[in-house]
């Protein structure tokens, strides 16, 4: 059987505000999310309604982290850390894809 990577990787990004942000609608299995100046909360739709609630993620300028576990990257929104800034992330369906 021929080998098919189905794989599709979309970098995008958007503006942060004072108030959560869905990202893009956009299926993937993950996100990885580079934290932008002064950071950002990201957060599944229990958070939203409490910016700071247990399940919020902080995630420090500069810094890498991949969200496992998803259908699709509207699941989770963003809220910046303190000034305006932009997020940038990347949704994509495999960590690793191994051949066999």
């Amino acid at each position: 059987m021929a080998f098919t990577n189905i794989n599709e990787c979309k970098n995008k990004n958007i503006t942060l505000s004072t108030s959560y942000q869905e990202l893009a609608n956009q299926e993937c299995s993950e996100i990885i999310v580079l934290g932008p100046a002064d950071g950002v909360y990201i957060a599944d739709g229990a958070s939203v309604r409490d910016p700071l609630a247990a399940n919020a993620f902080l995630v420090p300028a500069g810094d890498y982290v991949t969200f496992r576990g998803l259908t699709n990257s509207n699941e989770l929104s963003a809220l910046r850390g303190g000034s305006n800034s932009v997020m940038y992330y990347r949704t994509q369906f495999f960590g690793s894809l191994s051949q066999r």
